[in-house]
């Protein structure tokens, strides 16, 4: 789960949030507060003293142009950084209202929870010269100190793995070594590329493993502006169909019809197609068998993967494409994606927050946009309804739709207000205002 975010010198974003944070202030919190409305939003994550309550929720409101979707873009930055290196395009992503910001870095700190381990990541990159400046990770111990993992200064030539690796410290920080000075990619990212052996020969290591897993698998981000697709695991079609009839939608069935790969990469936009050849690869190389859903702009795909056995002793993987088509009720025609509404489109393709098995974080933006606010309220009902105080999934969502600023749906620490001083985005909680 997502417990922190801050940003610094990054689109809409200046220097607001960094002045915040020395005043001791969070920037973006899931942490809850002690208001005791709507305990079902709220998941703890132990039964012991050091228990942390954190919000299934978080829903950012502002006019056009306050910086909503700059906040979804900052998560979706990070994500990218760490898993495929810095974006095309990010050389401009610095904050350009003030002529010095493009000599100054820009800031990004994430606090999430993965398994049982909190931990707190962050780094510094100059965006007009496309180069890294530090970078860090911790893991926060439940009396709040910050245990360090590995620290990376790239402007002084630092670099160190942390004690807590115990006798494997130093031959971490050798294997990790060789790539320290590279200041166009993140040791994180470095870590983590074909290091399958390097993980079973130092198992002290995998918090690095798991700090990249919680970017690469529990970090889901959409937008139906700027949608890179999302390759969600789901359990199939049916429970599909019984979902949008939940919302009153008239789709009675959906169905899968085989494709070869060169059809499927066909369907995917040439923007999307390096990112999508990477995570097919990735695919084809774990151990097990699973099922994918892709939803791209026209086209909704699942992927199946099996274990093909050649021999007794030997399988090979391999990579079934079905496209997806959708049926109404009382008709026989199968419909794609594209044929659908616009409204449709959006909650076909947030689905994923209700069939996907894993627990994410889910950040969207424009949430509500082309749906009418009944069925707005209705997705935040049984979103939260879901699981119950069980299951550790997140919506982070941006909207207009201002029928949600509901107290009988929302709590006050799950709003979030976003406006422009100064050509600068602010963020701040409802209950920091005496309401």
């Amino acid at each position: 789960m997502l417990i922190q975010m801050k940003i610094t010198n990054f689109l809409s974003f200046g220097d607001h949030i960094a002045s915040e944070i020395d005043r001791g202030k969070a920037g973006f919190s899931m942490i809850a507060s002690s208001e005791r409305a709507h305990p079902e939003h709220v998941h703890s994550t132990g039964n012991d003293n050091s228990a942390q309550n954190l919000l299934k929720l978080a829903m950012l409101f502002g006019a056009n142009g306050s910086g909503k979707s700059s906040f979804i873009q900052a998560a979706e930055f990070i994500q990218h950084s760490v898993l495929y290196g810095l974006p095309k395009g990010s050389s401009q992503m610095f904050n350009r209202t003030k002529a010095g910001n493009c000599s100054k870095p820009s800031c990004f700190q994430i606090r999430f929870r993965k398994g049982n381990r909190n931990y707190q990541y962050g780094f510094e990159v100059l965006l007009a010269q496309r180069i890294f400046l530090r970078e860090s990770l911790y893991e926060m111990a439940e009396d709040g100190r910050e245990i360090p993992l590995f620290e990376r200064d790239l402007i002084r030539g630092c670099f160190a793995v942390g004690l807590v690796f115990g006798d494997a410290r130093e031959q971490i920080q050798r294997c990790l070594e060789e790539s320290v000075q590279e200041n166009t990619i993140l040791l994180l990212t470095d870590a983590n590329r074909h290091r399958r052996t390097f993980y079973k020969k130092y198992p002290e290591a995998v918090r690095l493993e798991d700090a990249y897993k919680w970017f690469k698998d529990d970090l889901c981000i959409w937008s139906p502006v700027w949608n890179r697709g999302q390759f969600i695991e789901s359990d199939g079609l049916n429970i599909s169909a019984q979902f949008m009839k939940v919302f009153g939608n008239e789709i009675s069935a959906l169905h899968h019809i085989p494709r070869t790969k060169i059809d499927f990469l066909g369907s995917v936009p040439i923007s999307m197609r390096d990112q999508v050849e990477a995570e097919l690869e990735r695919i084809q190389m774990q151990d097990k068998s699973c099922r994918i859903w892709l939803g791209l702009p026209d086209d909704a795909y699942l992927i199946q993967k099996q274990q093909f056995s050649v021999r007794n002793d030997e399988t090979i993987p391999g990579l079934e494409f079905y496209q997806v088509f959708f049926q109404h009720a009382d008709s026989e025609a199968k419909f794609r994606l594209s044929d659908e509404s616009d409204g449709t489109r959006r909650l076909i393709e947030l689905l994923i927050l209700f069939l996907n098995k894993r627990e994410r974080t889910y950040f969207v933006d424009d949430f509500g946009r082309s749906w009418h606010p009944l069925l707005t309220k209705r997705v935040v009902e049984v979103f939260t309804l879901m699981g119950e105080n069980t299951e550790s999934r997140q919506l982070i969502a941006a909207t207009h739709e201002h029928s949600l600023l509901d107290v009988n749906l929302l709590r006050k620490d799950e709003i979030w207000l976003l406006t422009k001083e100064d050509n600068e985005s602010h963020i701040e909680r409802l209950n920091a205002f005496e309401i």
